[in-house]
């Protein structure tokens, strides 16, 4: 799905991790993604890859050409902006599950850890979550399991990622992220 960094690897974005839905969401969202033993962050939309732009842009194609055709072009920082989470664009449709199983070569690898090592990573995404509510972002969600087996946040059009509320209680709770991608989430 949509992770922070290549791979799915957010939100996501993803993210995360990281880039990257959940099926009862409304309104815009965001997703940030967690894989493996590693919370994601988005590359640079900036990147270039050799055949037709950034990997995100990419996957954003591959998405639309493989039935989701609401799918978004990624925005400056590499992360989607998702107009609700309904039809094709909920994670759990058939149709975006099988979009995204044919489109997420493009985002890189899709390694996970052992069951051990997820699980503890979902600790430490939960543990995330309530640091960022204990610092004022009282709306910030709990992590969800992708069905790829990444873990990652729904962030919807409520959740300002770049206010100075969110900056702050991030720059307080990133060295809750597994990993050592923490450093690349919003702030830095």
């Amino acid at each position: 799905m949509l992770r922070a960094r290549p791979s799915l690897t957010a939100f996501a974005a993803i993210a995360l991790g990281v880039v990257v839905l959940t099926a009862a969401c409304s309104g815009s969202t965001t997703t940030a993604q967690a894989n493996s033993s590693a919370a994601q962050s988005a590359p640079s939309a900036g990147s270039s890859s050799s055949s037709g732009g950034s990997p995100q842009l990419q996957f954003a194609r591959c998405m639309r050409s493989n039935g989701v055709t609401d799918f978004p072009d990624p925005e400056s920082n590499g992360s989607f902006q998702l107009p609700g989470g309904t039809g094709d664009l909920n994670p759990n449709s058939p149709v975006n599950q099988k979009a995204q199983e044919a489109c997420q070569h493009f985002l890189g690898s899709d390694e996970h850890g052992t069951p051990a090592q997820e699980a503890q990573d979902a600790a430490k995404l939960l543990s995330y979550a309530k640091c960022m509510r204990s610092h004022g972002i009282t709306n910030f969600p709990d992590p969800f399991r992708h069905p790829d087996g990444g873990y990652g946040f729904l962030y919807t059009d409520q959740l300002d990622q770049s206010g100075p509320a969110f900056l702050a209680a991030n720059q307080a709770c990133r060295s809750l992220l597994p990993g050592d991608h923490h450093e690349d989430r919003g702030g830095s």
